[in-house]
């Protein structure tokens, strides 16, 4: 075994145990949203799923809910930010806690 191949492999182990952390994260991540969403009112968890989890058009979760595109819309974004602060609110402090170590 030769001294670059010792420091190629632990450059490896430093990659992989950073991808390692990257996963964990998006794991919690996941988790936490999956909660959030739990948390959200129903007709919100609803628009959702129809957009992201069934990738639903604007027009074709209209059409199915018999409204407007524009409420849709609305609802999303409201939706979308009720998750973005719950978020925050956990991640946010974790962020923080990072920058002081």
């Amino acid at each position: 075994m030769d001294v670059d191949s010792v420091f190629i492999n632990e450059e490896d182990v430093a990659v992989s145990s950073a991808n390692v952390e990257h996963q964990v994260e998006s794991n919690m991540l996941e988790e936490s949203i999956e909660q959030y969403l739990d948390k959200l009112k129903p007709e919100y968890r609803l628009l959702i799923e129809y957009r992201w989890k069934h990738s639903l058009t604007y027009r074709e979760i209209a059409e199915l809910l018999n409204t407007r595109e524009e409420i849709v819309k609305q609802r999303l974004f409201r939706a979308r930010e009720s998750v973005k602060k719950m978020l925050y609110r956990e991640w946010g402090e974790l962020d923080e806690q990072r920058k002081i170590r």
